[in-house]
């Protein structure tokens, strides 16, 4: 593996790829972007060309399928993007499946977005201005599933914010096994 290598990911991913990059001694370039441009599809897209357009050996891009265009783009920067379709999937892997069959009014907590649910979600979709809005965005689901990926202890605000949406919690014990997994598949 050259060490040349740039591993571009959505911020959502910071403690478990920096778990990762230092339990293997990997010494890549991490760059990582803030998880709120997927509000904005333009400015992640926009992003994503600006810190591709660098020169390395190999360039890694972490992320689901969040913007419509990021395949093109990781094509046009002949970058690797890892499999997966979005954060939750990426981090469960099968599970994920699994627990979309069970029930698939389900909304999952990463441990970034449990952290920063207030700023992330609440701030950031206008439920703060618009209090309405709670209901419109989460009347659809059921369940939370909080991925706890073992290295924050986020239990209890994943508890508060299933309070908040009014609806049921399941906590997922996970750790970083499949982003790993799924970053030496392009590696």
């Amino acid at each position: 593996m050259s060490e040349d290598t740039l591993i571009l990911s959505c911020g959502i991913f910071q403690k478990e790829l920096m778990k990762i990059m230092e339990y293997n001694d990997w010494k890549f370039d991490l760059v990582f972007l803030n998880p709120l441009f997927h509000l904005d599809p333009k400015r992640l897209n926009d992003e994503l060309n600006n810190k591709l357009a660098g020169k390395y050996d190999r360039k890694i891009v972490v992320y689901g399928r969040c913007s419509p265009e990021i395949d093109k783009i990781c094509s046009k920067h002949s970058a690797e993007r890892i499999r997966g379709e979005h954060c939750a999937e990426i981090l469960l892997g099968e599970r994920f499946w699994e627990l979309m069959r069970e029930e698939p009014g389900t909304y999952y907590l990463t441990p970034m977005l449990c952290k920063n649910f207030k700023r992330m979600v609440i701030k950031g979709t206008f439920i703060d201005d618009y209090p309405r809005l709670k209901n419109l965005y989460f009347h659809n689901y059921k369940k939370v599933v909080y991925i706890d990926t073992g290295i924050d202890d986020l239990d209890k605000k994943a508890v508060n914010i299933a309070d908040y949406l009014g609806l049921e919690l399941i906590i997922e014990r996970s750790d970083v096994k499949n982003l790993e997994k799924r970053l030496r598949e392009v590696l």
